[in-house]
C-alpha cells in the first residue's frame, strides 16, 4: 500500500501549523475517552463538496455532546477555503475533527471545545465508478446498538475499527454491520444500497443504528429528482440474496458497486448508470451554487 501523502499544513483552532509541530497533551480528551466529533469532506477540484452537510452533522452532533463550538458555519467555510488554497489542494480527503478540551474524567471540567482541519492527497477526481466489483461479507458478532449515539460520527470508532480488521482478515473489501436487532445497518464504510428486481432501489432506514451518511442523503435526493424508485426500510440480511445488484457509497470514494456477498454474485450495469447520474447531478449542484464555498446560509 503506497503511503499517502499529507498536506503540510494543518489549521488549529484557527492558527495555520505545520502538520510536525506537536498540539496535543496526554490529557486531550479525544485520546482518552473518544470525546470528539469528525467529518470527511472530498475535496474536488480545490472545491469542498456537500460542505453544508458535513456542517449540518457536525453541528448536530456537537449539540447532542454539548459541545461549544468555537466557530459558526461562515467562520469555518472561510477558513477551509484559505485552507485549501494556501495547501494548493486540487484532490484530497479533508479531515475537520471537534473535540471537547482538556479537563475532567468522564465529567468534562468545561464543555468549550477545539477543532483540526486537516488533508492527505487523492489521486483520481470525484467520484470514480470502480471496474473490479467488490468483495462483501457480515461479522459474524459484532452488532450496533440503536441509539442517540449511533447518528453522530464520533472519534470513538471501534466498532468500525473491528468491522474492518475483521474483513481484511476474510479477504473482503468491507464488512457489513447488522444491529442489535439482526437488521441490515451499514458497512465498515459506507452506507449499503439493494437493487431488488423490477430495479427497486431499497437502503436501511435512518433509525436503524446507521450513520446517516452526506454522500447518501444526497444520492437520495438524485433519485428521487430522477424519478427513480428507491425506499428506505426495515431489512434482514436474506435480501442480500434477492437482490439483483449491490452497491455501497460515501463522501470520498462516492458509488462503488459489489460483486459478491459470499457466493452470492451481482451485476453492476444499473448502478454503473446510478453512479453517472449522481456525478452529473454532483457536478451540476456545485456549478450552479451562489456561493463558492457552498450553500449559502438560510
Amino acid at each position: 500500500m503506497s503511503e499517502r501523502l499529507e498536506f503540510p499544513l494543518i489549521n488549529y483552532n484557527g492558527i495555520l501549523k505545520s502538520k510536525s509541530e506537536g498540539l496535543f497533551s496526554f490529557s486531550n480528551r479525544s485520546f482518552m475517552y473518544g470525546d470528539g466529533l469528525f467529518e470527511t469532506v472530498r475535496i474536488s477540484n480545490s472545491r469542498p463538496l456537500f460542505l453544508s452537510e458535513h456542517f449540518e452533522r457536525l453541528f448536530d452532533g456537537a449539540e447532542i455532546l454539548g459541545f461549544r463550538v468555537p466557530k459558526n458555519r461562515d467562520e469555518l467555510r472561510e477558513e477551509i477555503i484559505r485552507f485549501i488554497e494556501i495547501n494548493n489542494i486540487v484532490e484530497g480527503r479533508m479531515r475537520l475533527a471537534l473535540y471537547r478540551n482538556d479537563g475532567g474524567y468522564y465529567a468534562p471540567d468545561s464543555d468549550e471545545a477545539s477543532y483540526l482541519i486537516s488533508a492527505s492527497a487523492l489521486s483520481v477526481p470525484a467520484f470514480q465508478f470502480n471496474e473490479k466489483g467488490l468483495h462483501l461479507g457480515i461479522h459474524p458478532y459484532l452488532r450496533k446498538s440503536v441509539s442517540i449515539l449511533s447518528e453522530i460520527k464520533s472519534t470513538s470508532a471501534l466498532q468500525y475499527v473491528m468491522a474492518a480488521r475483521y474483513g481484511k482478515s476474510q479477504g473482503w473489501d468491507d464488512t457489513i454491520l447488522l444491529n442489535d436487532e439482526e437488521k441490515l445497518c451499514e458497512t465498515a464504510s459506507s452506507n449499503l444500497f439493494l437493487v431488488l428486481p423490477g430495479r427497486q432501489i431499497v437502503t436501511p432506514k435512518q433509525g436503524e443504528g446507521l450513520l446517516p451518511g452526506v454522500f447518501r442523503k444526497n444520492l437520495l435526493r438524485c433519485l428521487s429528482e430522477h424519478d427513480i424508485d428507491v425506499s428506505e426500510t426495515t431489512l434482514t440480511s436474506d435480501v442480500l440474496l434477492q437482490a439483483e445488484e449491490l452497491f455501497i457509497c460515501n463522501s470520498i470514494k462516492g458509488i462503488q458497486w459489489v460483486v459478491s456477498y459470499g457466493q452470492k454474485r451481482y451485476f453492476g450495469s444499473f448502478t454503473r448508470t446510478i453512479s453517472q447520474k449522481m456525478n452529473d447531478w454532483t457536478q451540476h449542484l456545485h456549478d450552479t451554487l451562489n456561493s463558492e464555498l457552498d450553500y449559502p446560509e438560510s
